[in-house]
């Protein structure tokens, strides 16, 4: 799992690092990459940029959110894991909410 920033479509580490803890024991699940200063400008500039761009064409929107679908339900163990561990939801309402957001992503690429 990336833990990273992802700024204008690079993996970009950081010194420092944030829990992500168990809802439960605590624990921590696993840390993450805190943005500073240098990189919410980075992320604004990469946005600015492809926000001047335009939006990518109807197919291409298409194609983004079926594969964001796909990777989820390829995935769907991992979240349902990770649902379960941070925000204390049973594993049948975390299946729910991937299954919800498999439709929503599969009805968004119909509409693009």
């Amino acid at each position: 799992m990336r833990t990273d920033l992802l700024i204008g479509g690079e993996w970009v580490s950081t010194s420092r690092k944030a829990p992500v803890l168990d809802k439960y024991s605590g624990a921590t699940i696993v840390e993450y990459s805190v943005a500073e200063r240098e990189h919410v400008s980075a992320a604004v500039a990469a946005a600015q940029k492809a926000f001047e761009q335009g939006p990518p064409a109807p197919y291409a929107r298409y194609e983004i959110l079926s594969r964001a679908a796909d990777l989820l339900v390829a995935r769907r163990t991992q979240f349902i894991d990770a649902m379960v561990r941070e925000t204390g939801f049973t594993k049948s309402d975390a299946a729910g909410e991937c299954r919800r957001g498999e439709e929503t992503l599969r009805l968004s690429a119909e509409e693009a």
